[in-house]
């Protein structure tokens, strides 16, 4: 399963979203020799996480997706951490703009509950900010986005 779920993120497949946004936890099964570490382990130069790989290798058109995932009401934390690393792997190259993007998500949702695990998500986004950006990052959290 996990090297066709490579192949859709190769050709960057999108009628394939919803479907990888759903098998966002499953990863490759551990091995001997790889070290325990969320989010960096590679396999064959891939994340653990083969749907999360393919969601970012879509890019920005997955993000509408990924953000159903982070305001869904049955979501396992794993789910959650996996979502945002997508999140913020497809913004890797603008940080600042990534965590903006998911508070707004935050603001403008009414779901109460909705709202607050996107802004879970987007305080967990921060970590990905570097030294450089990490000020911004922070007035990005803190800001309310009006609806």
């Amino acid at each position: 399963m996990a090297f066709a779920i490579n192949k859709i993120g190769d050709q960057r497949y999108e009628p394939a979203v919803p479907v990888l946004t759903r098998l966002v936890e499953f990863r490759w099964p551990p091995n001997a020799r790889q070290k325990q570490r969320r989010f960096v382990l590679e396999h064959d130069g891939f994340t653990i996480y083969p749907a999360a790989n393919a969601l970012e290798q879509i890019g920005k058109n997955a993000l509408p997706a990924v953000a159903e995932v982070l305001k869904a009401p049955v979501m396992s934390r794993q789910a959650g951490e996996v979502a945002v690393s997508v999140w913020m792997q497809i913004h890797k190259d603008e940080p600042v703009k990534g965590v903006a993007l998911l508070k707004q998500e935050a603001d403008k949702t009414k779901d109460p509950a909705a709202r607050q695990r996107l802004g879970w998500a987007a305080y967990k986004a921060l970590s990905w900010c570097g030294p450089s950006d990490e000020a911004q990052c922070k007035a990005a959290v803190e800001t309310r986005y009006s609806n």
